[in-house]
């Protein structure tokens, strides 16, 4: 969605063409491929074993419009063609400077005119801090017994140095932070990003030129609001102007203030003529829907102040949203609704006021722009139904799931039974007897919550209406 607003014109997701280097067991490549049928999908990644965890999931799905390789990145030749879209999420600062250089001459190489490449890759300064714990990991945790029993002795390490460093030390006080993001992340990421041989962060500013090298261009970040000034206060945003005169200083000043220890940019050919002034009309064509589909109470004012005068048409914007949660809105059904809980007012500027407040949004991390509707649920039916893929997920004892917006989802104990019975074919009765039978008896309350929460969270896709006074969600909405 970057690309296009800032006048890029990629290939619509429905029918494009994508290559994703290093990608491992397939939780993301898997995915697109299964939500995007028309699209054309190719996976690849040094690791044997990755792949074959990736052609696991992938089978059963009758996936026949995704491919799956073992290469290395300077093991890819023209073979691939042309492609819309490359992804190399968690590859950059995990390989040699060879393989960095491959990868940018790749996507030089097999971008078509107007395609994107996404590379994750940690920077610094954020990581400076987040090495020294790296570090302390790689000497002192036990490396035996292969990754799950690395990652979870690092696990307990970790925790011992966060519970007992002294509270008044800033490097305690980081240690405690970190131990609560781990916790957090799925199963994998300590040893993907701590333990990992190798692991080399860079300045934001080392990346655009290494990219410049290779003729590509810095198109922005993956979401807007990590590139956007509208996360500080005023008053940092007018200083940031005044000492930052190009995007790459302004960039690396943000990186500096937050600190950074991760981006997800995005890059285009050098050629290519970008629209760096985002007007409010490229929201017109677009939907919307809340950024984060797990929030129990959505934000009601979209971060603008009370004082303001959109505020009543920002708090409308949210509500009409939150509604119809996790489903996006078109927007010119987000305009028709705020004008209507407006008073139904002849203001001939809402349309131009809504949008902006609507761009605001989404840079400040609110909400989400997007080109198409999500094939999911808003309620729980009477016979609830999850998708294929998060049934896969959760039958394969995986610690996530992955959602109908593409967003993973954390698992727990019951999760890993319910989701896999949940076919359409069971009602709440006979789900709750499946359950029992399998050893976990559930009550009706119980059973409801968590199926309202698979709602809330975009892992249901649409089936029969919900029994009476099942569902406490917006109704699905039926424009196109």
């Amino acid at each position: 969605m970057t690309a296009r607003l800032f006048g890029l014109e990629p290939a619509p997701p429905e029918r494009c063409r994508v290559l994703e280097v290093g990608c491992g067991a397939g939780a993301h490549l898997v995915a697109l491929a299964f939500q995007l049928p028309a699209s054309r999908f190719l996976g690849i990644d040094p690791s044997r074993r990755q792949l074959a965890a990736a052609r696991r999931l992938a089978s059963g799905l009758a996936l026949d419009n995704l491919e799956l390789r073992q290469a290395g990145v300077e093991e890819v030749g023209d073979e691939v063609g042309e492609v819309d879209y490359l992804i190399a999420h968690g590859v950059y600062s995990w390989v040699e400077p060879a393989a960095r250089d491959a990868l940018l001459a790749l996507c030089r190489r097999c971008l078509a005119p107007h395609g994107v490449a996404y590379l994750s890759y940690n920077t610094y300064p954020g990581w400076a801090l987040r090495g020294t714990v790296r570090e302390m990991l790689r000497l002192l945790a036990p490396t035996a017994g292969g990754p799950e029993s690395e990652e979870a002795a690092a696990t307990a390490l970790l925790r011992f140095l966060a519970e007992n460093s002294r509270a008044d030390e800033p490097l305690g006080s980081f240690l405690r932070n970190e131990y609560e993001t781990v916790r957090r992340m799925p199963a994998g990421y300590l040893f993907h990003d701590h333990l990992a041989p190798l692991n080399q962060p860079v300045w934001f500013h080392e990346l655009v030129a290494h990219a410049a090298r290779h003729h590509l261009q810095y198109l922005g970040e993956s979401r807007l609001g990590d590139m956007a000034a509208e996360r500080f206060p005023a008053a940092t945003r007018d200083a940031l102007e005044a000492i930052a005169d190009d995007l790459v200083t302004s960039q690396q000043l943000m990186d500096c203030l937050q600190p950074r220890y991760l981006r997800r940019s995005l890059l285009c050919h050098r050629d290519r003529r970008l629209q760096r002034h985002v007007g409010w009309r490229a929201v017109t064509s677009l939907r919307v829907a809340f950024a984060d589909a797990g929030l129990a109470a959505p934000p009601q004012g979209l971060g603008i102040a009370e004082e303001a005068p959109e505020a009543p048409a920002a708090r409308a914007a949210a509500e009409v949203l939150a509604a119809r949660a996790p489903q996006s809105t078109a927007f010119a059904t987000l305009l028709r609704e705020v004008r209507r809980r407006l008073g139904g007012e002849a203001d001939r500027r809402l349309r131009e006021r809504l949008a902006r407040i609507v761009l605001s949004a989404h840079a400040g991390g609110w909400l989400q722009l997007l080109p198409r509707r999500w094939d999911l649920a808003v309620a729980p039916a009477r016979r609830p139904r999850a998708s294929a893929l998060a049934r896969r997920q959760a039958a394969s004892a995986a610690g996530s799931v992955t959602s109908q917006r593409h967003e993973v989802v954390p698992m727990g104990a019951l999760d890993r039974l319910l989701l896999p019975l949940l076919d359409g074919r069971r009602t709440r009765p006979a789900l709750r007897r499946d359950l029992a039978a399998a050893g976990r008896a559930v009550s009706r309350e119980e059973l409801e919550a968590r199926l309202q929460a698979y709602a809330r969270w975009g892992l249901l896709v649409p089936g029969s209406p919900a029994p009476s006074g099942g569902s406490k969600m917006g109704a699905p909405e039926s424009e196109a």
